[in-house]
């Protein structure tokens, strides 16, 4: 992250994310993105391995996120050996 809109935390700057940038954007080097729509990217996760979350990461995290989960609930994820259901 290079730099932060109003009313985006500060912190967000220099730090390695992973942004879904809708239907097109995706091979630029930079592009603005709504905060919702960003992931921290784990130390130990390489640029390489993260590529991968563009198409099961995506899947996963827009099921999860339309489920609309209260703290403490569970859901049960189906197919768990497969990329979509090990990224949920």
């Amino acid at each position: 992250v290079t730099d932060v809109g109003e009313g985006v935390d500060a912190s967000w700057t220099g730090r390695r994310v992973w942004a879904f940038t809708g239907l097109s954007g995706a091979y630029a080097e930079q592009a603005v993105v709504a905060v919702e729509d960003i992931l921290p990217l784990p130390d130990g996760l390489t640029c390489v391995d993260a590529v991968t979350l563009g198409g099961s990461g995506v899947a996963a995290h827009f099921a999860l996120d339309r489920a609309r989960l209260a703290p403490g609930e569970t859901v049960l994820v189906r197919g768990a050996a497969g990329s979509i259901g090990i990224t949920a």
